[in-house]
């Protein structure tokens, strides 16, 4: 009679190919693609630079604040009503020093990960204005102080 053998036959190995070729390409397509976790992770460490930076910036006109504050009011002993004739002036000059201070850190380019702060001028001549780059982002704004509150306002650019 016939003697059995044991093995894989043509169509299963053809099969088997085929699967393997089809999750591979299912692979591919996942690492290549706009969606995938390797363009994903590099948008978010480029959007996190570009809050770093953002915080930086804040973190240099809250410094020049307080060092306004303590020089005018401290250490002068001036009180809000001899160093500006109302609280509108006083935190005008305050937003004044504050914007020159900001513009003064960044008039050469400094960088924070992949993210690089650089000092511009609005149409509006505000000179308190940075633009910080990644690759593929941008995000323009300037530090504003409202009430001696400070804040980040972002520009729209076009």
């Amino acid at each position: 009679m016939f003697k059995q053998q044991k093995g894989i036959t043509l169509i299963a190995l053809v099969i088997t190919i085929i699967v393997l070729l089809i999750l591979a390409g299912i692979t591919i397509a996942m690492l290549t693609g706009s969606d995938s976790a390797p363009a994903k992770a590099n948008e978010a460490k480029q959007k996190q630079d570009i809050g770093a930076a953002k915080d930086q910036v804040y973190m240099v006109a809250q410094n020049a604040q307080l060092e306004y504050y303590d020089t005018t009011y401290v250490k002068a002993g001036a009180t809000a009503a001899s160093g500006a004739t109302n609280l509108s002036t006083a935190n005008t000059a305050a937003g004044t020093y504050v914007g020159t201070k900001v513009s003064n850190e960044y008039t050469t380019a400094k960088t924070v990960g992949d993210a690089k702060i650089e000092k511009t001028t609005n149409a509006e001549g505000d000179s308190c204005t940075v633009v910080i780059t990644t690759r593929d982002y941008t995000c323009t704004g300037h530090i504003a102080q409202d009430g001696g509150a400070l804040s980040w306002s972002t520009i729209a650019t076009h």
